[in-house]
């Protein structure tokens, strides 16, 4: 159970850990996105890439820090505090949601130049009110998932079976979506845009995918927390 007390101040303290690092990565973003400025890289669709690819980093700012608590026994000592490994757990949830709204904010404004450079076909506000939850949302569910995973296992245990089989997933999840699609999906997918119900399905469907991931993320950092051990052999 969670207990609001504990809560907000084992957040607190989690932001306050990431503060430093996600400042510096704020920091490379910016100096990033004006390299590219100033060596003519100036499309709009180059400032979404970078928006998006630091925001993947912005995602693994809290499970580098459970690995980082993990080597150095600070996981250990959360575990020995009153709060129940559900509180410790929705703490860390919570922190990736704060640490990633900077990189979102930055999509958002992103597919804004985007969208202007195309024509400008949709309201300001229509483009950054549908990028910036997507954005948001997005990179959340990645950060929850890694979160999950990290306070499972350690990297050590990650260099084995579970990365051999995630890149099968990934293989025979390509193999599938091309025989179901063709070589060439993108006739199937203009068709299926066009269609007055194809936005609101397609949403409905990674809102659902991307809930169930977290809560299940969610499961597995809770059942992580309740059982670690500090193994002493661990580097």
């Amino acid at each position: 159970m969670i207990a609001r007390r504990h809560f907000a101040a084992l957040l607190k303290v989690e932001v306050a850990r990431q503060r430093r690092l996600a400042l510096r990565l704020i920091g490379s973003t910016v100096a990033l996105a004006a390299i590219f400025w100033l060596a003519g890289k100036r499309e709009s669709g180059m400032f979404v890439a970078v928006a998006l690819g630091t925001g993947f980093g912005a995602a693994l700012i809290v499970p580098l820090g459970v690995t980082r608590d993990r080597l150095d026994g600070t996981l250990e000592f959360l575990s020995g505090l009153p709060a129940s490994a559900a509180t410790i757990a929705a703490a860390r949830f919570a922190a990736v949601v704060i640490v990633t709204l900077p990189w979102a904010l930055a999509s958002a404004a992103a597919t804004l130049l985007v969208s202007r450079a195309a024509g400008g076909a949709l309201p300001p506000a229509a483009v950054v009110l549908g990028a910036f939850p997507l954005a948001w949302i997005g990179l959340t569910i990645i950060g929850w998932m890694l979160t999950g995973v990290f306070c499972r296992w350690d990297p050590a245990q990650l260099m084995g079976l579970p990365v051999v089989g995630f890149f099968v997933v990934l293989l025979v999840a390509g193999h599938v979506l091309r025989g179901v699609l063709g070589p060439n999906p993108q006739p199937w997918l203009t068709s299926l845009l066009e269609r007055p119900w194809a936005t609101a399905v397609l949403l409905g469907g990674f809102l659902m995918l991307g809930a169930a991931a977290g809560y299940l993320s969610y499961l597995l950092a809770v059942n992580a927390i309740a059982r670690y051990r500090r193994d002493p052999a661990a580097l």
